[in-house]
């Protein structure tokens, strides 16, 4: 499901937030999904610091993956068809993250690839690192691997 944003691209076309929180436009081909047009925030713009990090793997950025709940666009798509998830700063298990944790999951139980790894760098704006215990346990019962990069 797409909602309208009332905000054009630079060619002109309506940008739709969809319902997984991300941004898209629409052609009579589909669905192209684009950065947001929001202005960034300190905090939420250090989000790219994992991300260009996990592209030193190698592979493709952000493959899109079409799962029962959805669409999941993995970070990094590293060779040997390994995904890798990006987290900046402390990360909790909210609605969100766990309907992520479900798509790797599926990805690694139809294997459609072969294996997760979820990322946490430590964020420039909080100093903080990680992920809540509740997420390490729905990690670790996912079969998804934990890195934690401290700088």
């Amino acid at each position: 499901m797409y909602k309208a944003t009332g905000t054009l691209d630079s060619s002109g076309n309506q940008i739709y937030l969809g319902g997984n929180g991300n941004y898209y436009t629409l052609t009579g081909e589909g669905s192209t999904r684009i950065p947001s047009p929001n202005p960034s925030t300190d905090i939420g713009a250090t989000g790219k610091i994992g991300e260009n990090d996990l592209k030193s793997l190698g592979g493709q950025s952000q493959v899109s993956f079409q799962t029962s709940l959805g669409a999941r666009f993995v970070d990094q798509l590293a060779p040997g068809n390994m995904a890798h998830e990006s987290k900046v700063g402390y990360t909790s298990l909210d609605a969100s993250t766990a309907l992520q944790v479900a798509k790797d999951a599926e990805l690694l139980s139809r294997g459609m690839v072969n294996g997760v790894t979820w990322n946490f760098f430590t964020s420039p704006v909080t100093g903080r690192v990680g992920a809540a215990p509740a997420l390490l346990k729905a990690l670790s019962d996912a079969g998804i691997k934990v890195v934690v990069h401290e700088i």
